[in-house]
């Protein structure tokens, strides 16, 4: 008897433990794993992401509950096999050669609590068999699909998150070859600016030419004027010295032996001729190597240049205002 039911306990431990052992060791390690990860996630936005969760826990609690009665009932068949693979105490065996009808006895009732404990192994053994191990594989098949489930969402979320990483580098490459095109396009902006604001005094370069025409016309009249006044005032001048000088003669003729030579400054101040008047006239202002304009001339290029009639007439008038002598 005793053989027998270290058999059946050596299978039932085998059985009980070992696949325990095997199962918390290769798949139960998913379970927890999955489980640990659903414990310590945040609350999310996604549903089907929080049922999932919940779902894991969920398992992973059934999980641990087969676990916990495979150890407990191969802690059981351990202690059986302890006891029964205890070496026979010499004394025991001494006590029992003296009195063999007490050893008869006992041998019995310990024959007796070892087979009812036989059997209650070989129920617990179908109940592994037929309940706990196959709701455990499920429970781990399923961990396992929940699992390789969240491995492909969090690879989807990495390569998806790769992917955003990649365009925000990129944009942020254009933006800096942006900022730098932009300061290119700043200085080029000015540059465009000044041209165009040379670009518009253009139509007002045919009204500027005929005004530069009329201004050379003006300023020749103008020297023309200033010379014939200048040689008048002079001539005027000459006149009117000559005349003072023929009345100063006529008053030293008359007088001059009178003068009192006592008194040296006065017939010096006296005896003194007029000064001469000397004018001297600078270089013309318009070179005389410059083609001489005519009325005609600016009236043409006022029309070349589509001035009004008034405008072409005012013009004419500002280069002759010194013709006339006014």
């Amino acid at each position: 008897v005793g053989s027998a039911c270290a058999g059946a306990g050596a299978s039932s431990a085998g059985l009980a433990g070992g696949s325990a052992r095997g199962l918390s060791a290769a798949g139960v390690c998913a379970g927890v794993a999955v489980a640990g990860v659903a414990e310590g996630a945040p609350a999310s936005d996604d549903p089907e992401l929080d049922a999932m969760r919940a779902r894991c826990l969920s398992r992973h609690a059934d999980q641990a509950a087969v676990v916990a009665t495979l150890e407990s009932d191969f802690e059981r068949v351990c202690r059986l096999l302890d006891e029964q693979a205890a070496p026979e105490d010499p004394d025991a065996a001494a006590a029992a050669a003296s009195g063999a009808g007490s050893v008869s006895g006992s041998m019995a009732g310990s024959n007796a609590r070892l087979s009812q404990e036989c059997a209650a192994l070989e129920d617990i053994r179908i109940t592994h068999q037929q309940t706990a191990l196959p709701a455990m594989l499920a429970v781990d098949a399923e961990l396992r699909a929940l699992q390789d489930l969240a491995a492909a969402r969090k690879t989807a979320l990495s390569r998806e998150l790769h992917a955003r990483l990649r365009q925000i580098s990129t944009l942020q490459a254009g933006m800096n070859e942006l900022r730098t095109k932009l300061s290119v396009y700043t200085t080029l902006l000015s540059r465009v600016q000044n041209y165009c604001t040379h670009l518009e005094y253009m139509h007002q370069l045919p009204e500027t030419y005929v005004a530069c025409l009329g201004q050379l016309l003006c300023r020749r009249a103008y020297a023309d004027a200033f010379s014939a006044r200048a040689h008048s005032a002079v001539e005027a001048l000459a006149a009117m010295r000559d005349e003072e000088a023929a009345a100063r003669t006529a008053f030293l003729k008359a007088y001059g032996h009178m003068l009192p030579r006592g008194l040296p400054a006065l017939a010096k101040v006296l005896s003194r001729r007029p000064l001469h008047c000397e004018m001297r006239i600078p270089a013309p202002e318009v070179p005389t190597s410059l083609a001489p304009v005519l009325p005609e001339d600016l009236a043409a290029a006022a029309r070349a240049a589509g001035l009004s009639a008034s405008a072409a007439a005012e013009a004419a008038a500002v280069g002759a205002r010194f013709a006339s002598g006014d």
